[in-house]
């Protein structure tokens, strides 16, 4: 049960909640202490979850992913069997009136075109594979509303026509993307098998018939049929998608704590290798730059004016000081340094 009442203090001072988040969240340091109080008429249990930032946002938008699949094909279905609903007679048969019936069937247009853009563009990734089409599917679909609109202020049968070629040449576009990408995956392979039932049911009954054409003589338990089907086989492609999600958030949460865990060794690192070059004298700081330099010993003592004696000194002393026993050692600390 959601909590929202949740207080957190630490240092004294009460932390401020995030905003914009599904859950009571804090951002707080692991420094020092930190003391949470919650409550809630609804439940007794709050389980609290610790994470860096970064394993936070992550997991927050794998989670976002999944509630949107699930949402997603949930409308999709909704605005199908409503669709069942109104051409079944039922509201007929509830006395209601004709004028609601009519604004509940091109609502249901709006409401299908909409679930249907929103759902094949998040569950057949079309920001990876197509980005380019979702402007186009994006059109199509202000371009139902806009018939939608046509249609309940003239109210002309063939602007209803053209409304069921274009609603179902959306699904149709979808449908077609799930067959290019047919091989990417097991999900879209269960999505293009679950949407052609329904789909070229759709095809035979709301828009080849009105052009006196019928290919496969669909009749409304057809469509039942189709949508029931549907339902289950989107269900299993849902379950398969939430896995792989599940599975790369898992991948990847080892991944950011291994690069941390990886940024911190290599901050202590540097932080051993400038306190040991900070011990190093002036001239033993000007030998070392030099010797990283690719240096021979009687180039810096030229350079620096001194003999090749006193720069085999320095050098004995710089390699002491940093615990290394060679030119090729000394370069590996540099570039260490450079990182």
């Amino acid at each position: 049960m959601r909590a929202t009442n949740a207080k957190a203090y630490q240092n004294l001072k009460e932390l401020k909640k995030l905003t914009n988040q599904r859950y009571s969240s804090f951002k707080f340091s692991r420094q020092t202490p930190v003391y949470i109080k919650v409550s809630s008429n609804f439940s007794s249990y709050f389980p609290v979850e610790l994470h860096t930032e970064q394993e936070a946002i992550f997991k927050e938008k794998i989670q976002l992913l999944i509630d949107g699949f699930y949402y997603g094909i949930a409308f999709l279905l909704i605005s199908i069997s409503f669709s069942f609903i109104i051409f079944d007679g039922l509201l007929n048969f509830l006395n209601v009136d004709q004028e609601k019936i009519e604004f509940l069937i091109l609502l249901d247009y709006v409401l299908l075109s909409f679930t249907s853009l929103k759902f094949g563009d998040s569950f057949l990734l079309l920001d990876k594979y197509f980005p380019k089409v979702k402007k186009y599917t994006l059109v199509l679909f202000l371009i139902i509303v806009l018939f939608v609109t046509l249609f309940f202020i003239l109210k002309v049968n063939i602007l209803y026509i053209i409304l069921n070629v274009l609603t179902l040449l959306l699904l149709l576009v979808y449908w077609l993307l799930g067959v290019l990408l047919f091989r990417k995956n097991r999900y879209t392979k269960l999505f293009v098998f679950s949407y052609a039932i329904s789909l070229f049911s759709g095809l035979d009954f709301f828009v080849l018939k009105n052009f006196g054409v019928s290919l496969f003589d669909t009749t409304p338990t057809n469509l039942k049929i189709g949508g029931f089907v549907q339902i289950i086989i989107l269900s299993f492609a849902v379950l398969f998608r939430e896995k792989d999600l599940r599975k790369y958030n898992f991948i990847m949460k080892n991944e950011i704590r291994k690069f941390s865990s990886e940024i911190k060794k290599r901050t202590i690192e540097e932080g051993s290798l400038k306190v040991d070059l900070d011990n190093l004298s002036l001239r033993e700081r000007e030998i070392f730059d030099l010797i990283v330099s690719s240096k021979s010993n009687k180039e810096i003592a030229n350079e620096v004016n001194i003999s090749v004696n006193t720069v085999k000194f320095h050098v004995k002393n710089i390699y002491l000081k940093l615990d290394i026993k060679n030119r090729k050692q000394a370069l590996s600390i540099k570039k260490v340094i450079k990182h």
